[in-house]
């Protein structure tokens, strides 16, 4: 009797092997799922890198850029422009209004209605020779 329980000692049962392969296998996927999340992150990590590096440079050109039209719309600025550019000063200028008084009450017509009245809009051929 002694060789049986000796012989029964040194086996395995099956739900032990179970056992064992599904902790096993919950502890590959976990590591697998460790390793795809570092992934992500490096990746994240990465591109957040290069937004804020372009975000900077962005931050830089807009400064460049409201200091030039700081300068710009400076009014000496202004003044050398016009000059250098012989136009108009600003405050020589008179005032033009814009609109079509050639409606009925003040409205604008529109223009197909002005060139038809006025044939401005029709192209005529010529007789062939």
């Amino acid at each position: 009797m002694s060789r049986n329980r000796l012989r029964n000692s040194h086996s395995l049962s099956a739900i032990q092997v179970a056992k064992w392969v599904v902790v096993m296998v919950m502890l590959a996927m976990l590591g697998i799922g460790y390793l795809m999340m570092k992934t992500q992150i490096a990746k994240i990590a990465e591109e957040t890198r290069r937004q804020d590096i372009k975000l900077r440079d962005l931050n830089e050109r807009n400064k460049t850029m409201a200091l030039l039209l700081a300068n710009l719309k400076a009014p000496h600025a202004l003044k050398k422009r016009i000059e250098g550019l012989r136009l108009v000063n600003v405050n020589e200028l008179q005032q033009v209004e814009m609109r079509d008084r050639v409606g009925v009450a003040d409205q604008p017509q529109p223009v197909a209605s002005r060139l038809a009245r006025t044939g401005a809009g029709r192209r005529t051929r010529e007789p062939a020779p």
